[in-house]
């Protein structure tokens, strides 16, 4: 029964170790092969990523300011003798509402 083991676990192992995954993290050259990968995928990434930011830039709506217009007056014409009036704004008075003689 010990015997039949022995006989087991050694072949297990060999199978073990005999499989090309098991022994590349344990060269040098398949420490460089996953290294490689992984920075493939890195760029990879990384390349899709600007790809995603280069077409949400390119898609977005574009934003005007708005168009700032001068201030307009309004002119209005006294119908009695032909005089004119503007509106300006109103300047403080001292609150009586009167005009000061």
């Amino acid at each position: 029964m010990v015997e039949r083991f022995r006989t087991l676990a050694a072949l297990v192992l060999l199978a073990s170790l005999a499989a090309p995954g098991c022994t590349s993290s344990l060269t040098k050259q398949g420490r460089q092969q996953a290294a490689y990968r992984r920075h493939v995928r890195k760029v990879q990434h990384d390349h899709q990523k600007q790809l995603a930011k280069a077409n949400r830039e390119a898609n977005r709506p574009l934003h005007r300011p708005p168009e700032l217009t001068p201030p307009v007056e309004t002119i209005t014409l006294d119908s009695s003798g032909g005089s004119e009036s503007a509106s300006a704004p109103a300047v403080a008075d001292g609150g009586s509402g009167q005009p000061s003689p």
